[in-house]
C-alpha cells in the first residue's frame, strides 16, 4: 500500500477501535512482504452485550410514491450472537410503452 493510501486510512479509524498497531522490520517468511517491514494492525473486538438495532426507511416519488423499509436486529451475549433483518417495499408501478413498427412488402 502507498504511504499516502495507509496514511489516510489510519486517519480514518478511530483510536477507540484500535488495540495495537505492531511495526514489524524483518517480517518471517509467513508474511509475503515485498518490502523491508510490514505494519501490523490489530483492530479490538466489539464486546458490546445486549439488544442493537437499527431503522431505515427510503420515500421516492415518480409519478407515484413508492417506499422501501428495514429493521435490523441483534443480540449480543457472551459467545452467543443473534441477528435478524426484515424488510419490505410498496410501489406503484407505471409504465407507458409506445410501440411504432412499420413493415415492408
Amino acid at each position: 500500500m502507498p504511504s499516502q493510501d495507509l496514511a489516510s486510512y489510519l486517519k480514518s479509524i478511530p483510536a477507540a477501535n484500535l488495540d495495537k498497531i505492531e511495526l514489524i522490520d524483518n517480517p518471517s517468511s509467513r508474511y509475503d512482504a515485498s518490502g523491508n517491514a510490514i505494519i501490523n494492525i490489530k483492530m479490538r473486538r466489539n464486546r458490546n452485550a445486549g439488544l442493537t438495532g437499527s431503522i431505515n426507511s427510503g420515500l421516492s416519488q415518480g409519478k407515484f410514491f413508492r417506499s422501501n423499509n428495514s429493521v435490523n436486529l441483534n443480540y449480543s451475549r457472551k459467545k452467543l450472537n443473534v441477528f435478524s433483518n426484515i424488510g419490505f417495499s410498496t410501489a406503484k408501478e407505471y409504465s407507458k410503452d409506445v410501440y411504432d413498427r412499420k413493415y415492408y412488402g
